[in-house]
């Protein structure tokens, strides 16, 4: 196999992995319009609470205008809203509405009981594989054609 048919291959998978979690997604959550990343926002904000936009940024892995851009369509469609800190109004925190916690909870525990029990199918050793080969992936894609 030469390094074009490797590469089409990585990308097809990735096209298959991507289009399986959505296929999750919609299904457990009965709402085709949340993303991925929304996803992800959504479950970090069940599990921690209201967090910062810089805390959400680290946690995800994302640049602050990336999430930003998120959390700016999440609070147009009333997912999540923005609230200052009490003890200090400078500070801005993103939290869910009352009214999405309420009527998704419950299916976003779906959600991440679907993905958990997928996951917990593969042995310790092949989950171990898994979050090595998309490591190496994730650096080859963000360093470029930099060399360490």
């Amino acid at each position: 196999m030469d390094q074009f048919e490797s590469a089409m291959d990585i990308l097809k998978l990735m096209k298959q992995i991507k289009m399986s979690l959505h296929e999750i997604m919609v299904k457990e959550m009965e709402d085709p319009s949340i993303t991925g990343p929304q996803g992800m926002i959504i479950g970090l904000l069940i599990h921690e609470g209201p967090l910062r936009m810089s805390d959400l940024a680290d946690k995800m892995g994302l640049s602050p205008s990336t999430v930003s851009e998120l959390v700016d369509r999440m609070e147009k469609s009333g997912t999540v809203c923005r609230k200052k800190l009490q003890a200090d109004k400078r500070v801005v925190l993103v939290a869910l509405t009352d009214t999405f916690q309420k009527d998704s909870q419950v299916k976003f525990k779906k959600v991440e009981s679907a993905w958990t029990d997928r996951i917990q199918k593969a042995t310790v050793e092949e989950r171990e594989k898994i979050k090595e080969g998309l490591s190496v992936l994730e650096r080859l894609l963000t360093k470029g054609d930099k060399h360490d």
